[in-house]
């Protein structure tokens, strides 16, 4: 008989197991209210009876449930409930029992929705026990020592009915995990930006900086959850710009051998044109016809004016200047 002081509105101790295999019962009774009683029934084996893990059936039908338990050399006890989904067993999922035990289930109508079981690892067990709770889940089992949740059964995130019981295991030593942060999404920023954002997530940089850029890729990506005070790795572009005359020469250089290249097949293709186009042909030239009028105005210098008149023969007409 121990008596065991509540720590957290919980208590555990431990106790020896009887060496004689068989079937017991260990018992708990609060010390100030003799009415308030717990108690509980396990098993000890010989050693050479062989064991098995209980495999988990909730969610399964009745025949499913008969199946696996079959195959894990196991049987069916009792069957309570109505219906043929399975919501409910007994021993629970994981646990190890001798080969042949029965494993009693409970069944209902309709399958009922299952919630996801969260992660007490590291909590106090006051604590475990109110998340637990907040999630539509009851604390089952502790072994241990301690007020610290070392592991649970189910695992963090299995999917289980509501009501299901949590069994863990406690102790003293275990430190509480590091809270998770999601990591900010830092694409885009100024490494001093990137800096103040990942200070305030609780985060760290994770190296100096390879560019003077801004920010164009990081490690963890953006959203991964991660233990307050990571180091968050970043890859900076670089922020020099290519300058603009470096291309503007190249393209008056291209442009300047252009045009010497056209210039320079011009005058051939011109003789060629002539050759193609016109041809000389003889005759005799003739005075031209013409008249010379000076007109004169107030305004502005006496001007000759030359017209021309076309000649219908073959021949030149010449228009020559001469000085009175």
């Amino acid at each position: 008989l121990k008596v065991v002081k509540l720590t957290g509105g919980s208590a555990s101790t431990t106790f020896t197991v009887p060496d004689e295999p068989g079937d017991h019962e260990v018992s708990a009774q609060c010390d100030a209210d003799g009415s308030r009683t717990e108690s509980t029934n396990f098993t000890v084996l010989p050693v050479d009876v062989p064991t098995v893990i209980v495999p988990n059936v909730v969610g399964m039908s009745v025949d499913e449930a008969t199946r696996t338990l079959i195959a894990e050399n196991l049987d069916t006890g009792e069957v309570a409930g109505d219906g043929d989904v399975v919501v409910g067993q007994d021993p629970p999922a994981d646990d190890e029992v001798p080969v042949g035990s029965t494993v009693d289930i409970t069944v209902a109508a309709d399958k009922p929705e299952l919630v996801v079981v969260p992660n007490v690892v590291g909590l106090d067990v006051a604590d475990a026990s109110d998340v637990l709770a907040a999630q539509g889940l009851e604390l089952g089992d502790q072994v241990g020592d301690g007020d610290i949740v070392r592991s649970q059964n189910p695992d963090a995130g299995s999917l289980v009915p509501p009501g299901s019981l949590v069994s863990i295991s406690l102790d003293s030593t275990v430190p509480p995990p590091p809270p998770l942060v999601a990591v900010p999404d830092l694409t885009g920023l100024t490494l001093e930006d990137a800096g103040a954002t990942v200070a305030a997530a609780g985060l760290a940089l994770g190296n100096g900086a390879d560019g003077d850029g801004k920010v164009q890729a990081q490690d963890p990506a953006p959203g991964t959850l991660v233990p307050v005070g990571t180091a968050v790795t970043l890859t900076l572009a670089s922020s020099t710009e290519t300058p603009w005359w470096p291309v503007a020469a190249t393209v008056a250089l291209l442009l300047a051998v252009a045009s010497a290249a056209f210039k320079s097949t011009r005058p051939r293709r011109d003789r060629r044109w002539l050759r193609k186009h016109m041809r000389l042909v003889p005759g005799t030239a003739s005075a031209p016809e013409f008249d010379v009028r000076e007109p004169r105005t107030e305004q502005a210098a006496p001007t000759l004016v030359v017209r021309l008149q076309p000649r219908a023969d073959a021949g030149m007409q010449v228009l020559e200047e001469v000085t009175p």
